[in-house]
C-alpha cells in the first residue's frame, strides 16, 4: 500500500547496505514504506535501510496482531494487541550510508524511532506522535 515497498530483503543483526532491494507500491500511503510482522521476525535493520534509502520518508514497522487505522489521510492509530513503530529520518545528524560498501555496516545518528500501541496516533502531516485520550 506504501509508496515504496522493500522487494527483497534478509533479516541481520547488524544493520549493513546492500540487505534491502526497493520497488514501487500503490501509493496509497504516499511518502511511506511498511515492513510487516517487524518484531516477530527482527526487521529492524532492514526497515532503517529502506528509510535510508528514501529519504523523506516515513517507515512504519507493524507487529503481528496489530493493524493502522488512516483517516483522512493525515492521522494515523493503532488497533490491536501488538505496536507499530515508526523510523524518521529527517534529523539524521552523521551517517556513513551513501559511503558504506556493500555489506559494510551502517552508523546513524539521529534517527527518531516512534513506538505506538493502542491508544496512540501519528499526524502523517505533522509527523508527530498524539496520544489519545479516553
Amino acid at each position: 500500500m506504501s509508496a515504496a515497498m522493500i522487494k527483497e530483503g534478509s533479516s541481520t543483526e547488524s544493520l549493513v547496505n546492500g540487505i534491502v532491494e526497493m520497488s514501487r507500491g500503490f501509493t496509497l500511503l504516499p511518502k511511506a514504506i511498511i515492513d510487516t510482522h517487524f518484531m516477530s521476525r527482527g526487521r529492524f535493520a532492514r526497515l532503517s535501510e529502506a528509510l535510508l534509502m528514501n529519504p523523506g520518508f516515513l517507515a512504519i514497522g507493524i507487529c503481528e496482531d496489530t493493524g493502522l487505522v488512516i483517516t483522512g489521510g493525515q492521522h494515523m492509530r493503532t488497533i490491536g494487541s501488538g505496536v507499530a513503530m515508526i523510523l524518521q529520518a529527517d534529523g539524521v545528524k552523521t551517517t556513513n550510508f551513501g559511503e558504506a560498501k556493500n555489506m559494510q555496516p551502517i552508523y546513524v545518528e539521529g534517527m527518531q524511532m516512534h513506538i505506538l500501541a493502542e491508544g496512540a496516533g501519528f499526524s502523517l502531516e505533522e509527523r508527530k506522535m498524539i496520544v489519545e485520550k479516553s
